[in-house]
């Protein structure tokens, strides 16, 4: 009778592979080819994900600090908005000021002077320069103290940093994203609002145009 050819090569017979069990004979305790033993040890639970939109891990700035989502940036900004409002308001007092008093100057069916437009006129002027200041003293001055937080960053927990890791947070870093959000926004129509929602799809650090700009991005802080 012929031999098995794992008989010939002194190889202990081996009985038909199972789902994990093991062979008999000699080789018994070793789990058969192309089947994996089942872990017996202790559950350790599911797979741990994560933190992140669906499992995915948050997308992170190049220092490694989790990058500001869109929610967290619009609610600070609102809060800006709010402080913005209020020092409109207060640089609008002088102005109504000189609106009243040059109103007062005209007698009864008189047509308002040269006089008084001019002095109307450079009113309004000082009002629209006081408020780039008000911007530029909050938006530069203040974070730049604040080493890159506004109010509402504070509040939201975010910070605006270099791109470069390890590069310090400057005054003209700062000046160049207020040009960019505030000067050229008042120019040009709706780019305020297509900045602002750059970083929805902007890959890989979500960064607005004015981010861009000045090679910054907007990180959250821990909790």
């Amino acid at each position: 009778m012929s031999q098995q050819p794992h008989e010939q090569y002194g190889q202990p017979p081996v009985s038909s592979p199972g789902y994990g069990h093991p062979v008999s004979g000699p080789g018994a305790g070793v789990p058969s080819q192309g089947y994996a033993v089942p872990y017996s040890g202790p559950y350790s639970g599911p797979p741990q994900m994560h933190p992140g939109p669906a499992g995915y891990p948050p997308a992170l700035a190049p220092n490694g600090q989790p990058l500001a989502e869109f929610g967290d940036r619009f609610i600070a900004r609102l809060i800006d908005t709010a402080i913005y409002i209020g020092m409109a308001l207060v640089f609008a007092i002088p102005l109504i000021v000189v609106i009243v008093w040059s109103v007062s100057t005209v007698e009864p069916g008189d047509e308002p002077g040269g006089a008084q437009l001019a002095t109307l006129l450079l009113a309004e002027l000082g009002y629209v320069v006081l408020s780039y200041v008000g911007q530029y003293l909050y938006e530069v001055e203040y974070q730049l103290r604040r080493d890159g937080q506004s109010v509402g960053k504070k509040v939201m927990k975010l910070r605006i940093i270099r791109t470069q890791p390890g590069q310090m947070l400057t005054r003209g870093v700062l000046a160049k994203r207020w040009v960019v959000w505030g000067l050229v926004a008042a120019c040009v129509p709706f780019f305020q609002l297509i900045d602002g929602l750059w970083q929805l799809w902007d890959k890989p650090y979500k960064q607005t145009l004015h981010d861009k700009f000045a090679d910054t991005v907007v990180v959250k802080e821990p909790a």
